[in-house]
């Protein structure tokens, strides 16, 4: 009987838990579908931010949880904050470690991106002769975030930048205060590369715009941006058609602290040769009918001349 106590005593506190701050990871680190979401996403958050979170139970009921233990949440994708899908009957959270656009970069139990920039990486692939050496880089590899849809399946997001604090426990009278920590935001507004599909731009942040002449077979541009702060947002980017002669592009980059800096890229997307020949032509055509024209008049006007004057002579 004390042993059927003392479970149900253990299975209350593992449901009040969601209220307390955990000192420890209190998941476990395998769930119905591998790696557990919510071990994997509170150890992220830690090592990421310091942050110890409550527990909250499954993760379909993390947004709700949070909400009410004080933690700040919203529809609005942020870094530094925790994603909450509602993917299985369990749901599915993830580290979110930056934002570009509409998409997310998130540190996910489920996916393993490689950093394709890390030079380590790169040499590995450089030098590798086969499939077998191929994978041995890859399994070496550095990982980094994934990319995912802000809004693909997204219950929510809980915001980690003001996290609500609690006191501890004293004698027999239990003392819970809020409080709130604010990190000033960035103003930092530039872009770390700027590039396009069809030609190169030598980007440098300090350099606002930019000028390509294309040929007139291409017919659009697909121009891609990345800021240098991650908290900043970047307007602009993606795939664009293009018209004969200046085609401009203006790529915006907001800060956290919403002051905007704006790169401008122009094409000068040239005209059809066949079509310049062919104006050509007409240009000497019309030329050659301005002087047999202006030649057949001074012609006539000479004729009158002559003939009026001959006309006094007679009389």
């Amino acid at each position: 009987m004390n042993r059927k106590v003392m479970l149900l005593l253990c299975s209350l506190f593992f449901c009040l838990g969601m209220n307390v701050y955990a000192a420890s990871n209190p998941y476990s680190s395998k769930g119905p579908y591998g790696v557990n979401c919510t071990w994997y996403t509170w150890k992220k958050v830690n090592e990421k931010t310091g942050i110890f979170l409550p527990a909250w139970g499954n993760a379909k009921t993390w947004y709700t949880s949070a909400e009410k233990a004080g933690y700040s949440v919203g529809k609005t994708p942020k870094k530094n904050s925790v994603v909450v899908w509602n993917i299985t009957s369990y749901g599915h959270v993830g580290y979110v470690e930056r934002v570009n656009g509409n998409d997310i970069y998130v540190w996910d139990s489920d996916s393993s991106c490689i950093d394709e920039s890390d030079k380590d990486y790169i040499a590995c692939m450089e030098a590798s002769v086969a499939e077998e050496t191929d994978k041995a880089c890859k399994k070496n590899a550095k990982l980094t975030s994934c990319k995912f849809d802000a809004n693909e399946d997204v219950i929510g997001y809980i915001y980690l930048d003001s996290v609500p604090k609690t006191t501890t426990v004293k004698k027999t009278t239990v003392t819970t205060t809020t409080t709130s920590t604010t990190k000033v935001k960035s103003n930092n507004n530039y872009l770390s590369s700027l590039s396009i599909d069809i030609g190169t731009l030598n980007f440098d942040k300090n350099v606002f715009e930019y000028t390509l002449d294309v040929e007139n077979d291409i017919d659009s541009i697909k121009i891609e941006a990345l800021p240098e702060d991650n908290s900043s947002v970047v307007t602009g980017i993606g795939e664009f058609p293009l018209v004969v002669g200046i085609n401009e592009f203006k790529i915006s980059v907001t800060s956290e602290s919403n002051e905007t800096r704006e790169y401008v890229i122009h094409i000068n997307k040239k005209e059809n040769e066949e079509i310049k020949i062919v104006k050509k032509k007409n240009d000497k055509r019309y030329i050659l009918v301005v002087i047999l024209v202006s030649v057949l008049l001074i012609t006539i006007l000479i004729f009158l001349l002559k003939f009026m004057i001959n006309r006094k002579k007679v009389k």
